[in-house]
C-alpha cells in the first residue's frame, strides 16, 4: 500500500529529520477514512502534571509489536490491516533504511495507531533515545492548517520557545528522525471544531 518510490527530503535544522509526501494515494486515503477502526480497539492515554517528562492526550492502539501483528491488527478494517502489513514488509524497511541512512534490518519494530481529538496534544520532548528511528505517517484524507496538530520542531525546550519548523499533518505525508538529546519536538493542540480527528500511524524501530 505504501509507495516506496518516494524520495524523502532531509532537513538539518533544528535537528536532522526527513519528510515526504504522497506515500499513500488519494484512493487509499479515501478507503482508509471511509471505514475507521472501531474506537474499542484504542485506549485513552493521558499524562498530565509536572511529574511527567512529557505530557499528552491521545487515543492509541498497537497493531504490531516486535515486528509481528498483534490481536489488535485482526480487529482492524481490511484496509487498515493491509496498511499494517505494508509497514511490516521487507521492501518498506529497506526503502526507509536507504532514505534515512539508518541500518534498520535487525531493529525490533513496534507499530502504533493514534487518534488526536480536539484538545489533544503532546508537550515538547526529544523522544526516547533507545529508538534507532521514529517514523510518523499521517492518514487524514482532509486536513487544513487551521486545524492545528502540526509536528513542531524546536532548537530547545522552553515554555515560550517558537518552533523552528512546522509540518502540517496532511494525509500521505511522513516525518522520520532518530531521537537525540536535541531532537525537541511536539504535536500542537488539535482544534477542528468537532469536524475531524487527527489520524497517525507511528513506527518505532528500537536499538537492540
Amino acid at each position: 500500500m505504501i509507495r516506496t518510490d518516494i524520495e524523502l527530503s532531509r532537513y538539518d535544522s533544528p535537528f536532522v529529520h526527513y519528510s515526504g509526501d504522497g506515500l499513500l494515494s488519494r484512493e487509499d486515503l479515501a478507503v482508509l477514512n471511509a471505514e475507521l477502526p472501531d474506537r474499542s480497539v484504542f485506549s485513552r492515554e493521558i499524562k498530565s502534571g509536572e511529574q511527567w517528562r512529557k505530557e499528552y492526550r491521545m487515543w492509541r492502539c498497537e497493531p504490531a509489536n516486535e515486528g509481528a501483528r498483534t490481536a489488535v491488527a485482526d480487529r482492524l478494517p481490511r484496509p487498515w490491516s493491509d496498511l499494517v502489513n505494508s509497514v511490516l514488509s521487507r521492501p518498506f524497511r529497506e526503502w526507509l533504511s536507504e532514505q534515512t541512512q539508518v541500518a534498520l534490518q535487525s531493529c525490533p519494530l513496534s507499530v502504533g495507531l493514534y487518534i488526536f481529538e480536539d484538545g489533544d496534544f503532546t508537550t515538547i520532548d526529544t523522544g526516547k533515545l533507545e529508538k534507532a528511528l521514529t517514523f510518523g505517517l499521517y492518514l487524514n484524507e482532509t486536513w487544513l492548517p487551521e486545524f492545528g496538530g502540526e509536528f513542531q520542531a524546536f532548537d530547545r525546550k522552553s515554555p515560550d520557545v517558537a518552533p523552528v519548523r512546522e509540518t502540517v499533518p496532511v494525509g500521505g505525508r511522513c516525518i522520520t528522525f532518530t531521537p537525540t538529546e536535541s531532537s525537541w519536538h511536539r504535536i500542537a493542540g488539535v482544534d477542528t471544531g468537532g469536524r475531524f480527528e487527527r489520524l497517525l500511524m507511528m513506527l518505532e524501530f528500537w536499538r537492540k
